[in-house]
């Protein structure tokens, strides 16, 4: 028979000419015979995402250490077991995994001064930077500076991380600006590597 199926209770696996399915009647990937993955139902990749879209919001920067950046007002799609909380401004990780991380931003000086300002990406709330998740900018003075920024990295992380940014300055002196518009995501694309 041409369509006919296979199927394996014990492993939830079905099989038929045309490809595999992995899962149960209304959540499962789907394999093609030539290899084209499809996602159906509640299936996929774990994911988060948390953003906020035009911010007034002023983080004020000293000279020294690092400033969370806390202005993210909404959670984004999210499936397995990854959780956005814009309210604590990170992303929770329940799998142990290697995760794709990416964060795009625009940001605006506030200063008169013009300065030299880095982002980064930190776990458990400042306790661990990624160093693969790394950038700066300079924003010209007078207020009107607006620079995007964007960052894009592997890493490992644990089933018990967040994942936060921050921020802080390479001048002498405190700075304020707005992170206007900003994206953070997360998806998982393997396994653990430790």
């Amino acid at each position: 028979m041409a369509n006919s199926f296979q199927y394996s209770t014990s492993l939830n696996i079905i099989t038929w000419p045309h490809g595999s399915r992995f899962g149960d009647s209304t959540n499962m990937h789907e394999i093609s015979s030539s290899g084209v993955v499809t996602y159906l139902g509640g299936a996929g990749l774990n994911y988060g995402e948390i953003s906020v879209q035009d911010s007034a919001v002023v983080t004020e920067i000293a000279s020294t250490g690092y400033v969370q950046i806390t202005n993210f007002n909404r959670n984004g799609l999210s499936n397995g077991g990854v959780t956005p909380d814009h309210t604590n401004d990170h992303i929770s990780i329940g799998v142990k995994g290697t995760y794709d991380v990416n964060i795009s931003l625009a940001v605006n000086n506030n200063s008169a001064q013009s300065y030299i300002v880095d982002f980064d990406v930190f776990t458990n709330d400042g306790t661990t930077q990624l160093i693969n998740l790394h950038s700066h900018r300079t924003l010209d003075g007078g207020s009107t500076s607006v620079g995007s920024i964007s960052m894009n990295g592997f890493v490992a992380l644990s089933s018990s991380d967040t994942i936060e940014l921050w921020a802080h300055l390479d001048t002498t002196g405190s700075r304020s600006l707005t992170v206007e518009d900003a994206t953070l995501t997360v998806t998982q694309i393997g396994g653990s590597t430790a």
